[in-house]
């Protein structure tokens, strides 16, 4: 397997490969130790002297490799250089136990002691240097007394052994005899317990337990060769011991490589519960059963170690009510502000089943929708939605279905309990693989006045103010669009209208009577077309009218009745006015140019106005514009020029 570190990819399979080389001679060893024990054959203990130094040098190899990896964390690599260094004094120290074990040199003897007790203390050092991952005051009297635990429990354990092993008497010398051996004992339980309990995310858990579980076997292995002297002195212990704790300290080393490769940088986290303190406990509690039964000699002390230990678990018990009193009060702080602070929100907070049943609703609900919450429990969320809207609330659940954490954000109507709609922005997020909700969770927001406030700007942007009529830029707008989606051979027809002498009604009735006028004006044009037409105010007296999907005839109609409508008279702050227009039309097709369109169009209507009749005339090729000499010198008819008078009747030269 390969593990990528900042982007470069670090092959692991030789550290893996010198792993598992390790826990290969480490099984030899063992295997040649108990053989050697079973059959006494005398070459057995030289290969266990062989392999000795061999599976510490390369355990050496592994920690230092540990020390360099890029994904060891800066706090962790100084435990590894400590680690590394200790196991190469202690390899030095095993290779010279070869050589005086072989009479190969004459070496001094404390030389090898030095170089043990040297690796044992730079190996202890390491443990101590692993961070803790403690943040108060509280979680560090709860590690102490956790330590405090084993300790105890630990130590009256051997020395029930030791004195079982002296022959069950208690005495000065049996005193003195114990005392070398707990020492070391007690001090790995002691480095064990730390490597065990440390909380921090800087060496992973699994080293930290391989590497308690190597303090335990260097101490008590330590332990059990001074008590095994007495007894076997051929036996050496530290030839089985000594590489089973270099294999745990080079695996811890292996998992520190692997497991942060893996997981990327571990984050420190908080130290979690141990159940070891209790196991211990209950250890001492079974011996103290098994003292007592048995009448001891050595009862009273365990007695006092019982005491003890209970004392120290009362203690830890005590601080742990008091700190989940505290996590107790702060949770509830917690709860009764984020109770009101989702009571008072304006959003809405939903929890639905991934088919849609609403399974959670929040009280603001009520304020939103006017809806009591519990009514909405087990309704399909759509039940509320805008039948137009469907589409879109299906389209973005959909969007986030299949992917846990993803959000989409969309908009929909959902109806008031008083029978009116209301805009919502609801961004959903998918937390169905979240245990705690297993969900879809939408927080929808009241947009109503927003959404109101834009259309009105929109529809002041494009539409006249006075009359609500399209204005020039959203009429232009609609030209376009007619002559670029229009079918083959589909017809569209231009108007432009005047109103005949309207800068009279202004001069001698005032303006308010004008736009009064206009207003009117308006009013029936809309009335005389379909929905599907469209008609504008360009401004002044002009007016705009777009026709699509009618014939020549059904034009003519359309502008012969709008002509009739103007002619009714109109009422406008107690004046009565009769209102006159001249039109020009011009037929379109797709693809026409929509700016000649509005040019043919002006001429055409202008041709009319100057006719001074009012009514309507159609554009054909051979207009000209106003102001061409025909126009301003000739007041017959163009040719070409159809004129449609007031009554509708059309004439194609003035007697008509």
């Amino acid at each position: 397997m390969n593990h990528a570190v900042a982007g470069d990819a670090v092959p692991s399979a030789p550290r893996a490969t010198l792993a598992w080389v390790l826990v290969a001679l480490a099984a030899l060893n063992t295997v040649a130790f108990v053989a050697e024990l079973t059959t006494g054959w005398s070459a057995l203990p030289a290969l266990g002297h062989v392999l000795n130094p061999l599976v510490a040098t390369l355990a050496v190899v592994l920690c230092w490799r540990a020390a360099q990896h890029p994904t060891t964390p800066v706090a962790a690599r100084t435990v590894w250089r400590l680690t590394a260094a200790g196991m190469a004094f202690i390899a030095v120290s095993i290779g010279v136990r070869l050589v005086i074990a072989t009479g190969a040199s004459d070496v001094p003897a404390p030389a090898h002691t030095v170089l043990q007790v040297t690796g044992a203390v730079l190996l202890a050092a390491s443990i101590v240097r692993i961070p803790l991952g403690l943040r108060t005051r509280t979680q560090k009297a709860e590690l102490t007394l956790d330590v405090a635990t084993l300790v105890v429990a630990a130590g009256v354990l051997m020395w029930h052994l030791v004195v079982t092993f002296a022959g069950g008497e208690i005495t000065r010398a049996t005193v003195s005899h114990v005392a070398p051996v707990m020492a070391p004992a007690l001090m790995a339980v002691l480095l064990a317990a730390k490597a065990a309990l440390a909380g921090s995310g800087v060496v992973p858990r699994r080293a930290l337990y391989l590497r308690a579980v190597s303090a335990l076997v260097g101490g008590f292995g330590s332990a059990v060769g001074v008590l095994l002297l007495s007894v076997r002195p051929d036996v050496d212990v530290q030839l089985l011991l000594n590489p089973i704790a270099s294999v745990t300290i080079a695996l811890s080393a292996h998992l520190q490589i692997a497991d942060a490769a893996r997981a990327g940088a571990p984050a420190a986290r908080p130290r979690t519960f141990s159940t070891l303190p209790y196991v211990a406990v209950v250890a001492v509690a079974a011996l103290l059963v098994r003292t007592s039964v048995q009448d001891a000699p050595d009862r009273l002390v365990v007695v006092a170690a019982a005491v003890t230990l209970t004392a120290l678990v009362i203690v830890r018990q005590l601080l742990a009510f008091r700190q989940n009193a505290a996590l107790l009060s702060v949770i509830g702080t917690h709860e009764r502000q984020f109770r009101l602070l989702v009571q008072n929100s304006s959003d809405i907070v939903t929890i639905t089943e991934p088919g849609g049943a609403i399974r959670y609703v929040s009280p603001s609900v009520l304020r939103v929708l006017g809806r009591d919450p519990d009514s909405l429990l087990g309704r399909h969320v759509l039940e509320l939605a805008h039948p137009d809207d469907h589409g879109v609330a299906r389209a973005g659940v959909a969007s986030v279905a299949g992917t846990p954490g993803a959000t989409a954000t969309y908009e929909m109507r959902l109806r008031h309990a008083d029978g009116s709609w209301r805009w919502l922005e609801v961004v959903a997020s998918n937390l169905v693989h979240e245990p705690h909700v297993e969900g879809l969770v939408s927080n929808a927001r009241d947009v109503t006045e927003t959404r109101e406030v834009q259309e009105r700007l929109s529809h002041q942007a494009t539409h006249d103010a006075l009359t609500g009529l399209a204005n020039r830029a959203l009429f232009g707008d609609r030209v376009r669009a007619a002559v670029s989606s229009a079918a083959p051979g589909e017809r569209l027809s231009l108007v432009l209208v005047d109103l005949d002498d309207f800068k009279s009604v202004n001069d001698t009735l005032g303006h308010a009577v004008g736009d009064g006028l206009l207003v009117e004006v308006a009013a029936r044009m809309s009335a005389a077309l379909r929905a599907s037409d469209t008609v504008a105010r360009l401004g002044g007296d002009e007016f705009a009218i777009l026709l699509s999907g009618l014939d020549r005839d059904a034009v003519d109609a359309v502008l012969a009745r709008i002509v009739d409508a103007l002619l009714a008279p109109v009422e406008v702050e107690g004046h009565r006015l009769v209102v006159r227009a001249s039109f020009g039309v011009v037929d379109g097709a797709p693809g026409d140019d929509p700016a000649e369109l509005l040019r043919q169009a002006d001429i055409a209507m202008y041709e009319a106005k100057r006719r001074g009749e009012g009514g309507f005339q159609r554009y054909r090729p051979g207009s000209r514009p106003l102001g061409s000499p025909l126009t301003v010198e000739d007041p017959a008819p163009q040719d070409g020029v159809d004129v449609v008078r007031p009554t509708g009747t059309r004439a194609s030269d003035p007697a008509a």
